[in-house]
């Protein structure tokens, strides 16, 4: 809950993440987020299913897709489709258009493709957009408008300054 007042704030508990993929996690961590038009799309993701990485655990990356509806009393996460390559540590920028969905990494690779995810109702669109001139991931983004800033994070593999304009 908001109000005017940033006093009278106060923390709400929303319906407990989805178990993924099977797994004995509760959740996932790095995962493309967004809300668009009253929907919290969460997409992706890791996490350490079995064991946490200091007993020798594995880290795993996901390609579902979950929304929760955000004006619906009682909603639940519905998983609402696959992306093509599981993905976690990429940045979102919410456009008028839909949710912009850029960089980051899996077990095997980083990163340069940038797409639209259009959320519908039991399903998804993906719109290619023109990729980044470098593979990246942990970086920040953002939208004005229907432009897309993206900056720091890794770039081609190393820490890094960039800040780039779609």
């Amino acid at each position: 809950k908001t109000t005017n007042n940033i006093q009278n704030m106060e923390w709400t508990k929303c319906p407990d993440f989805p178990v993924v993929a099977g797994t004995a996690s509760l959740g996932v961590s790095a995962p493309l987020a967004s809300i668009w038009n009253d929907l919290l799309v969460v997409a992706g993701g890791c996490n350490f299913p079995d064991k946490p990485v200091i007993k020798g655990g594995v880290k795993r990356y996901y390609n579902e897709v979950f929304t929760l509806n955000l004006q619906e009393n009682g909603a639940d996460w519905k998983m609402i489709g696959y992306l093509p390559e599981p993905v976690a540590y990429g940045a979102t920028a919410v456009t008028s258009r839909g949710i912009v969905c850029i960089g980051g990494n899996n077990s095997n690779t980083s990163f340069s493709e940038v797409f639209l995810l259009v959320p519908e109702k039991e399903s998804f669109r993906m719109i290619v957009l023109p990729a980044l001139p470098v593979v990246m991931n942990n970086m920040a983004a953002s939208a004005m408008g229907d432009m897309i800033y993206v900056a720091g994070g890794n770039a081609d593999g190393v820490p890094s300054n960039v800040f780039y304009s779609l």
